[in-house]
């Protein structure tokens, strides 16, 4: 998933992790919850978004990484 945090780092969205984030968004294994990570400011900090309670992966890096799947088959 390190390409999904360099996206989400660097700012970048595509079509596609729009889409997979607005199925997460209403999904019932979507979490909110804080975590620390990496900002785009290249420094480790506290963040605070939703996660998978499935896979337990943060959706902001999970939904960028073109090569990631949903654990339950949504996308």
């Amino acid at each position: 998933m390190i390409k999904g945090w360099i996206h989400f780092i660097k700012g970048l969205t595509t079509d596609q992790s729009r889409t997979r984030a607005s199925i997460c968004q209403t999904c019932e294994h979507a979490k909110y919850s804080k975590w620390v990570g990496v900002a785009r400011d290249h420094t480790l900090q506290n963040m605070q978004g939703l996660f998978c309670n499935q896979c337990k992966c943060p959706l902001s890096a999970k939904v960028r990484e073109p090569k990631q799947t949903c654990p339950i088959g949504k996308w």
